[in-house]
C-alpha cells in the first residue's frame, strides 16, 4: 500500500515538473524570440494587426512594448521554479490577456 502512495506522489511530481517546464519554455521562448527580433518590430506588427480593432492605439503599443519582457521573465521564473505560485498566476493572467486580444482579430 505504501508503494502505491509513493508511486502516485512520484507520478504527480513528474507530471507537475513536465507541465511547468513546458509552460515555462513556451512562454519564455515567445518573449525571448520577440526581444531578439526587436521589440519595435513586434510592436509594429501588433499595431497593424489591431488597426481595425476598437482598442486605443496607445494600449496596443504599450502591451506590444511590455509583452516580450513579461513573457520572457514569467516564462523563465516558471521554468526555474522560482516564485512558482506567483509566476504561474502571472502566466495565467497573461494567457487571459493574450486570449482576449487574439479573439478580437
Amino acid at each position: 500500500m505504501g508503494e502505491s502512495n509513493c508511486r502516485s506522489t512520484d507520478d504527480f511530481s513528474l507530471a507537475y515538473a513536465l507541465l511547468r517546464a513546458t509552460l515555462g519554455v513556451n512562454i519564455a521562448m515567445h518573449g525571448i524570440s520577440r526581444i531578439l527580433a526587436g521589440v519595435g518590430v513586434f510592436t509594429a506588427t501588433l499595431e497593424k494587426q489591431f488597426a481595425a480593432i476598437p482598442l486605443p492605439h496607445f494600449a496596443v503599443t504599450a502591451v506590444g512594448s511590455a509583452l516580450p519582457w513579461a513573457e520572457a521573465s514569467i516564462g523563465l521564473l516558471v521554468l526555474a521554479g522560482a516564485a512558482t505560485r506567483l509566476a504561474l498566476v502571472a502566466e495565467g493572467l497573461l494567457m487571459l490577456l493574450l486570449t482576449f486580444g487574439s479573439s478580437l482579430c
